[in-house]
C-alpha cells in the first residue's frame, strides 16, 4: 500500500478530462475496443453480490485473459478507463447520496490518487491481484466506498467458518451476536484503504463509523458493521498502547468482538511495522490472535440518534 500523492487532490474536472482522453485512446488503439470496455464494465457491475472485492468472477477473468491476448499494453489502457470513467460517475453519485456525500473529500482524495497512479504505474500495480487495484475498481464500479482510511463493502457476512475453528467459546459468541443483531448478513465489512491511510486516525476511524451509519440508517437490509483483524485483540492495548482505540471506541457505543481463527496474513501484519510486536512475537509472549467486530444496527441506530457522542 503507497499513497504516493496523500496531499495532492485533483479537480473533478481534471479527473473528467483524463478519463475523455483514456478512452480516446483505448479507441485508437484497437477496433472494438468501445464495446469491449462497455462490456467489462458491465461485468464488474455484475459482480456477485456476496463476493468479497478480491474475488474475481469468471466473466470477468474471461474477459480479462481476451484481453490479455490483445495488443500489449490493452489491459492497462482499459484498466485505466474503468478506473477513470468510473470514478467520474461515481463522484456524481456519491454527491446526491445522504451518506457517502459526507465522505466526498474522501473520495475525491482516493480519486486524485488513483487518477496520478494511472499516469506511471508500476508493474503489476494497474490489475487483478494487486490488493489497492481491487478496491479502486469496486469503488469506481459502485460495489465498495473509501471512508477515511477504511475501505467499506456491502452484502458481506460474518466468516463462520473461521468463528468455529475458534473453539467453543467463540461459537457460543458467535450465536449471540447473531441474537443481538437479528443475523449478521448483510453487513458492510471494512478494510485497512492504503489510498487513504494517513486518514487512518483516531478522529477518522469514528467519522468513517459515522458515515457507514448514516448508510445503514437508509439501507433497511444491512445488519451493521463488520470487520476482521489482528489490532482488535485486547492483549494489542497492552502491547501498542496507541492503538486501543481502535477496539475500545467501537466497543463503547455497542460493537460485540468475536475471536476468529487467524490467519498468515494476520499474524504478518500484526508484527510488520512495529519492532515491538516483533520481538514479544520473537520471543514468545506475544502470539497475534485476530477477532471480529460486529457493530449490530440496533446499536449503531441508537448511536446516531443520541447525536454520535
Amino acid at each position: 500500500m503507497r499513497p504516493d500523492h496523500p496531499n495532492i487532490v485533483l479537480d473533478p474536472l481534471e479527473i473528467e478530462q483524463r478519463s475523455e482522453a483514456i478512452v480516446q485512446r483505448l479507441q485508437e488503439a484497437e477496433s472494438g475496443a468501445a464495446e469491449f470496455l462497455d462490456a467489462y464494465r458491465l461485468a464488474h457491475r455484475s459482480w456477485p453480490a456476496d463476493w468479497p472485492y478480491n474475488r474475481v468472477p469468471p466473466a470477468v477473468q474471461i474477459l480479462l485473459r481476451s484481453a490479455e491476448a490483445r495488443k500489449q499494453g490493452f489491459v492497462t489502457l482499459v484498466h485505466k478507463a474503468v478506473l477513470l470513467t468510473g470514478l467520474v460517475e461515481q463522484r456524481r453519485v456519491h454527491s446526491q447520496h445522504p451518506a457517502w456525500r459526507l465522505a466526498l473529500s474522501s473520495f475525491d482524495e482516493a480519486a486524485s490518487q488513483i487518477a496520478l497512479s494511472c499516469d506511471e504505474p508500476r508493474s503489476g500495480e494497474l490489475s487483478y491481484p494487486d490488493d489497492n487495484f481491487a478496491k479502486d475498481v469496486a469503488i469506481a464500479t459502485g460495489r465498495g466506498w473509501g471512508v477515511d482510511g477504511l475501505f467499506f463493502e456491502a452484502h458481506r457476512g460474518i466468516e463462520r467458518s473461521r468463528v468455529l475453528r475458534a473453539g467453543v467459546a467463540a461459537t457460543v459468541d458467535l450465536i449471540r451476536a447473531t441474537m443481538r443483531g437479528r443475523g449478521t448478513r448483510p453487513a458492510y465489512e471494512h478494510h485497512v484503504y492504503g489510498r487513504l491511510l494517513h486518514r487512518f486516525t483516531p478522529e477518522g476511524r469514528m467519522n468513517a463509523y459515522r458515515v457507514v451509519a448514516e448508510a445503514i440508517a437508509h439501507d433497511t437490509s444491512a445488519r451493521g458493521i463488520l470487520g476482521t483483524a489482528w489490532y482488535y485483540d485486547p492483549a494489542v492495548a497492552k502491547i501498542s498502547p496507541r492503538l486501543a482505540y481502535l477496539r475500545q471506541l467501537p466497543e463503547a457505543r455497542g460493537a460485540i468482538f468475536l475471536k476468529v481463527e487467524t490467519s498468515q496474513s494476520d499474524a504478518a501484519s500484526a508484527v510488520s511495522k512495529s519492532e515491538n510486536r516483533r520481538r514479544l512475537f520473537e520471543s514468545g509472549q506475544y502470539r497475534p490472535q485476530a477477532f471480529t467486530l460486529f457493530w449490530p444496527r440496533k446499536a449503531l441506530l441508537a448511536w446516531r440518534r443520541a447525536g454520535y457522542p
